[in-house]
């Protein structure tokens, strides 16, 4: 993704922001790899990578989380599988 998107993501598999990104809701992806901004909530099956451009402004749940040096991120982290999945299982019955 390059560019700007206001509403939520969703991806069974990957979600790749680059640089210029910016995402004004959440994010919910298998693996994520964000380079840009975004103003939400990420929660990620799997595994989180924050480049070093990111900015993150939101609760971050995830199973394996990698953060750059330079990455920004203001919010909760939540890790590993239990918590993961019981988000994903809240989210599939709303």
């Amino acid at each position: 993704l390059e560019g700007d998107v206001i509403g939520d993501i969703s991806s069974s598999s990957k979600v790749a922001c680059g640089e210029t990104s910016f995402v004004d809701g959440n994010v919910t992806a298998g693996n994520a790899e964000l380079a840009g901004k975004v103003s939400g909530k990420v929660t990620v099956k799997e595994l989180l990578i924050l480049k070093s451009t990111a900015k993150i402004h939101g609760d971050i749940s995830t199973n394996n989380l990698i953060i750059e040096s330079g990455a920004n991120f203001n919010g909760a982290c939540s890790m590993g599988k239990e918590e993961v999945q019981d988000i994903a299982d809240v989210e599939d019955e709303e």
